[in-house]
Parts: structure tokens; sequence; C-alpha cells
């Protein structure tokens, strides 16, 4: 008997390690990263006087003196719970790259460009991050969606969300306030 409860435990394991090598991890990153607590920095930096900051949505709270850049998709649980802890900070200026991952979230580069063709994006997307509520447009307008999928290619972006410092660090994943606050700092 317990020689069956063995094999049983083994051919469990097995059969779960096999599930998580069936999905690719890009795929799930975002799930990984946060479920795990792990998110992994970067040591090279990201000269952020290349990013093409007309391709983002800009918000700007308080004086606006620090800066931070967030790789980010409309539909990321993620992401939403990361935009919750910048509503709390003070004083940045924030540059929001649409970056809809439609493995993931299959409806959100509609929910992307509909936020871009807004007449006031950074009010439409802080209406969709807060209340899923979708700006009353068909998301027809000239936009930087495709662009902004290259960029993240570019920079080896896999999943949202991904910060960047105003300094060029770069940080997957969600983070507590006090952490997020560091970041932005440059002390994180």
């Amino acid at each position: 008997m317990y020689l069956f409860k063995r094999l049983a435990l083994a051919l469990f394991a097995l059969g779960a390690i096999s599930l998580a090598w069936a999905h690719p991890p890009a795929a799930h990153a975002e799930a990984i990263a946060f479920t795990q607590g792990f998110t992994p920095s970067f040591t090279d930096r990201i000269d952020v006087k290349a990013l093409p900051l007309a391709q983002a949505i800009k918000t700007v709270q308080g004086n606006g003196r620090r800066t931070v850049y967030i790789v980010t998709d409309p539909d990321c649980r993620y992401c939403r719970d990361l935009e919750g802890k910048l509503s709390q900070i003070k004083n940045v200026t924030i540059y929001r790259f649409e970056y809809p991952i439609t493995q993931l979230h299959p409806n959100a580069a509609n929910i992307a460009k509909q936020i871009w063709c807004a007449p006031d994006r950074a009010g439409a997307w802080d209406a969709y991050a807060k209340h899923r509520s979708v700006p009353g447009n068909l998301g027809i307008c000239a936009n930087p969606i495709e662009a902004n999928i290259e960029l993240a290619a570019r920079l080896g972006i896999q999943g949202t969300p991904a910060l960047i410092s105003g300094d060029g660090r770069l940080q997957a994943g969600t983070m507590s306030l006090d952490a997020l606050e560091q970041f932005i700092d440059g002390a994180g």
C-alpha cells in the first residue's frame, strides 16, 4: 500500500510538471510573476530618452517631478492592481504604453484602441482601469498599439505590467506601494 501511494504521488507530480511545460511561460508571465511573488529585475538599463513618448498616455500627478514608464495591458488584473497603487503616488509623471496581450485577453487590443481614440486618453484609461467603463467610440483612429507591441518586443518585455524607472531600470510585475515609491525614487 505504501508503494502504491508513492507511485500515485510520483505520477501526479509528473503530470503537473508536464502540464506546466505544455504552456509556454511567456504566455503566462503575468500570472507566474504575481502568484509566485516573483518579480524579476533586469540589470541592463533602458535609454528612457529614446522611448517614443508620443505612443504613451501621459498622466501628471502633483508636480510630476518624478517619472515612471509603464508597459500595460488594459485587461490585465495585475496592471489594475498596480494602477490602484499608482493613484496613491504623489508628484509623478506616468507614461503608459498600451500593450494588449491578446493571447490572454482577447478583447484587450480593441479596448486599447478605444482608449487611445478617446478625446481624453488619460481620463479614458483611468475610467477603464477603475470602473471598466469602455469609451464610447469604435477605436477607429491612428493609434500606436502595434508600435507598442513592437516596442515591448525590442525591450524584451513579454508580460504586463512592466515598469521602467526614470533612470532606465526595468522591473516586471506588480509590487507593494512602498516598493513602488522606492522604485520611482531610484532606490528600488
